[in-house]
C-alpha cells in the first residue's frame, strides 16, 4: 500500500491515515487479499485515499475539507499519479457517502458520484477502470 509519505509498504489495517486517532478497518485490505488469492502471481498495490466524514462536495478539484485539513480530490489524484509510476490502475473502491445520506443530499448523490468517477478516469487516463 502507498503510505501518507508516498512510499510502498506491505498492506495492513488500518490502511487509512486521514484521522490518526480513529482506529478501524475498511474494505480495501479485505478486497486486496481476496484479489491476491485469485491472482497469486500479481502484485497488487493499494492507494488509500479515504477522508472520513467528508461529503461528496469536497471531492472536487481545489475543494478543502477543514476537519482533516486536506483537499480530498487533489490529494487522491496526486497519490494515484504517484502510484501509476509503478503500475496501472485496475479500479476504484468507493466507501464514502454516509454524510450525504440525508434525503436532500441523497437524491443528487448518484449524479455527483458519476461526475467524480468520470473526472478521475479522465485525469488518470483510465476510461474503463471499474468502480466497486
Amino acid at each position: 500500500m502507498l503510505t501518507k509519505e508516498l512510499s510502498w509498504v506491505p498492506a495492513r489495517d488500518p490502511m487509512h491515515f486521514d484521522k490518526p486517532a480513529v482506529i478501524g478497518v475498511g474494505p480495501g485490505f479485505a478486497f486486496a487479499r481476496k484479489l491476491a488469492d485469485s491472482y497469486p502471481d500479481m502484485a497488487i498495490g493499494l492507494i488509500p485515499c479515504a477522508v472520513g466524514g467528508s461529503g461528496i462536495d469536497v471531492w472536487k478539484p481545489g475543494a478543502y475539507y477543514e476537519p482533516t485539513k486536506s483537499y480530498p480530490y487533489d490529494d487522491a489524484l496526486r497519490r494515484a499519479k504517484k502510484a501509476l509510476e509503478h503500475g496501472e490502475l485496475a479500479g476504484f473502491i468507493w466507501h464514502q457517502g454516509e454524510s450525504d445520506s440525508t434525503p436532500e443530499k441523497a437524491i443528487v448523490y448518484e449524479e455527483k458520484l458519476t461526475e467524480l468517477v468520470k473526472r478521475f478516469r479522465k485525469e488518470l487516463n483510465a476510461p474503463m477502470s471499474p468502480l466497486s
